[in-house]
C-alpha cells in the first residue's frame, strides 16, 4: 500500500508505492506511475543500463545504423554511459564517430568504455552541450535518441536544428527517420487512481529533477504498463516530426476526438511511434510494445468528466518555449460536446519547468500537504 515520503530539502510530500509493492505490479504486468524526470539530466548507471537492455529500441537502432554508416562521418548526440550507438557504429564501419555527451559521470564512463574498445582510433568523446560544441568536419549521418513524450518535449527539435546547421553536410541523414505522438483519450482504473503513487525505485530521479531546477514542480508523469483498455476514444496524431524532411513544425495543433464508449474520464494520454526508414524496418509503437518510452498522462479532466459514447473532445494544443528554454511547453484546451451541445471546456499547462505546484486535484493527490 502507499507510503508517504517527505521531502525536508523543498518541504514537500509524495505518494509511494514501497518496492515491493511496484515489483509485483511489474512482475504482473500491472500499471505503475513514475516522473517523466528523463526530460532532466537525472541519468545514471541503472537508466543507462535499462536502455542498454531496451531489445525493442535497440532493434531499430541497430537496423538503421548498419544499413547507413558504413565510410561514413557520423555524429552521436547524447551517447551516454554506454556508448551504445557510436562504438555499434563504428562496429558497422564508420570511418569515424563524434560521440557527445554532456552529463560528467556518463562522459567518463564512455571514455573508458571507447578507450576498452577495438574502436578507440576511430571514435572521438567531446564533452558537453551538442549546441555548445563544434566539430572538425561535417557529418554524413547524426544518431540521436532525444525523444520523449510528446517526442519534442526532450528539446529534439532545437537540438536536431543547430546540428543540421553546424554539423552535418547537406545531404546528411538522421537516425531515426520519423516520430509521431499520438492522443487519446483515457479513463484510469479505479485501483490506480485510488493508489496515486509513484514507484518508490523513481523517488531518487524526482528527488534529481527537483534539486537541478531548485524547486518542486507539477512535473510530467508517465505510466508504465499503460492498459489499452483504458482508452476510450479513437487516436490521431498530436506531433509528426520528419527528421530527413522538415525539422520546422508547427506550433499550434487543432484535432477532434471521438469518444467510444460511456466512461469517466480523466485525461489524455501521449505514446510516441518511431519509424526507420531503411526498408523492410519494423517500426516501433511504444503504447504496444514495452520500451523505455512510457505514455505521458496529461490529467486535464481528473479526477474524473462523465462522458458519453459519441460525444466528441475538440482541442488545441499550443506548443512554445520560455525565453531561454529549449525544451518546449503544451498548453491544452478545448471542449467536450454531446449532440452538437456544449458539456465544458478545458484549459491545462503541461510546462516543461511548471510555474505552479499541486496546482489541480491530479497533482494534489500525488503531492499531499
Amino acid at each position: 500500500m502507499l507510503k508517504l515520503h517527505k521531502n525536508n530539502q523543498f518541504g514537500y510530500s509524495v505518494n509511494i508505492i514501497p518496492k515491493e509493492e511496484s515489483n509485483y505490479l511489474l512482475d504482473h504486468c500491472k500499471p505503475v506511475l513514475y516522473t517523466s524526470s528523463g526530460d532532466f539530466p537525472t541519468y545514471d548507471e541503472e537508466m543507462y543500463q535499462t536502455m542498454t537492455q531496451d531489445h525493442h529500441r535497440n532493434r531499430l537502432y541497430k537496423n538503421e545504423i548498419k544499413h547507413q554508416v558504413k565510410n561514413k562521418i557520423v555524429v552521436d548526440i547524447g551517447t551516454g554511459a554506454h556508448a551504445n550507438w557510436a562504438l555499434y557504429a563504428a562496429q558497422c564501419g564508420a570511418a569515424r564517430v563524434y560521440a557527445i555527451e554532456l552529463i560528467e559521470d556518463a562522459y567518463l564512463q564512455a571514455k573508458t568504455e571507447i578507450g576498452n574498445s577495438r574502436y578507440a582510433d576511430r571514435i572521438i568523446l567531446l564533452k558537453g552541450l551538442s549546441t555548445e560544441v563544434d566539430l572538425p568536419e561535417k557529418a554524413d549521418i547524426c544518431i540521436s535518441e532525444i525523444l520523449g513524450c510528446p517526442a519534442s518535449s526532450e528539446a529534439v527539435i532545437a537540438v536536431l536544428k543547430d546540428a543540421q546547421k553546424r554539423f552535418l553536410k547537406s545531404d546528411a541523414r538522421f537516425i531515426i527517420d520519423r516520430c509521431v505522438t499520438q492522443i487519446a483519450v483515457c479513463s484510469l482504473g479505479e485501483d490506480f487512481k485510488n493508489n496515486l503513487g509513484i514507484c518508490e525505485t523513481d523517488l531518487k530521479y524526482l528527488d534529481r529533477a527537483f534539486n537541478f531546477i531548485g524547486k518542486p514542480f507539477d512535473i510530467r508523469v508517465v505510466i508504465g504498463n499503460f492498459p489499452s483498455s483504458w482508452i476510450v476514444s479513437s487516436s490521431v496524431e498530436m506531433e509528426n516530426i520528419n527528421f530527413n524532411e522538415d525539422l520546422s513544425k508547427s506550433n499550434s495543433i487543432s484535432n477532434s476526438i471521438l469518444i467510444n464508449q460511456d466512461a469517466k474520464i480523466d485525461g489524455f494520454v501521449c505514446w510516441i511511434q518511431l519509424f526507420g526508414s531503411v526498408k523492410h524496418g519494423q517500426a516501433l509503437d511504444t503504447l504496444k510494445i514495452p520500451t523505455n518510452w512510457l505514455p505521458v498522462f496529461i490529467p486535464v479532466f481528473y479526477p474524473g468528466l462523465d462522458v458519453k459514447k459519441g460525444d466528441v473532445i475538440k482541442y488545441n494544443i499550443d506548443i512554445f518555449l520560455k525565453s531561454g528554454e529549449i525544451n518546449p511547453d503544451y498548453y491544452f484546451y478545448g471542449d467536450v460536446s454531446r449532440k452538437g451541445r456544449l458539456i465544458t471546456e478545458f484549459e491545462f499547462m503541461s510546462a516543461y519547468v511548471s510555474e505552479q505546484f499541486r496546482e489541480n486535484e491530479f497533482y494534489k493527490t500525488l503531492f499531499p500537504e
